[in-house]
């Protein structure tokens, strides 16, 4: 991307033809690492050809749900492993845990 921004892509034969950036961008299901993120938007700032530009604000939005949704499942994993628990020591509390725990030798 950085030399799609700086106009030079056509000049490395890997990257023939040029036109398929968009569409290898567009295949990319999302960021892993978001401190990724950062560079994508700096290739944005170099002025992209408008297919590519597309393609990676199209990725950057992938991204970012895709953060967002394993956030909100680390969330409430953790919630769930909380509550689980509380649950476990308020068992612990109870009357009838103390009469059982003074009963074990």
């Amino acid at each position: 991307m950085l030399l799609a921004g700086f106009g030079a892509l056509d000049s490395f034969e890997v990257f023939e033809p040029s036109n398929t950036l968009s569409e290898r961008v567009d295949a990319v299901e999302c960021i892993r690492i978001e401190g990724l993120f950062q560079r994508y938007e700096q290739a944005l700032e170099l002025g992209l050809p408008y297919d590519v530009d597309a393609a990676v604000r199209r990725l950057l939005s992938r991204s970012r749900r895709a953060l967002l949704h394993r956030r909100i499942g680390h969330a409430r994993s953790y919630a769930a492993a909380v509550v689980r628990r509380i649950l476990r020591l308020g068992r612990s509390d109870s009357p009838e845990a103390a009469s059982s725990q003074q009963r074990c030798p």
